[in-house]
């Protein structure tokens, strides 16, 4: 199911996630006490991009380092804490 470009923008900027705006693409960085991480993603700013489909979720879940899309869509909609998340970066080594 697609989600809203703005919801997804939102989203990320609220839970520590830098925007950038480079070309074509917004780019998200992930910061944490001030410094940007390996963490990161992008998203078309295009005009015909208003939603994000599932194919492109699950490439910026992947580039997010999170285990499924479903992890994701829970990040996006609040369920999963920015907190929790890093929680999980940091046991998977990934910070």
């Amino acid at each position: 199911m697609p989600e809203k470009r703005i919801i997804i923008d939102q989203s990320l900027t609220k839970k520590g996630f830098q925007r950038t705006n480079q070309s074509s693409h917004f780019h998200y960085k992930l910061l944490i006490d001030g410094k940007i991480t390996d963490i990161r993603t992008k998203m078309s700013m295009g005009s015909q991009y208003k939603t994000i489909g599932d194919n492109l979720l699950s490439k910026m879940s992947k580039q997010l380092k999170m285990k499924c899309v479903a992890d994701f869509r829970r990040y996006v909609e609040c369920t999963y804490s920015k907190d929790s998340y890093i929680d999980f970066l940091k046991k998977e080594g990934l910070l």
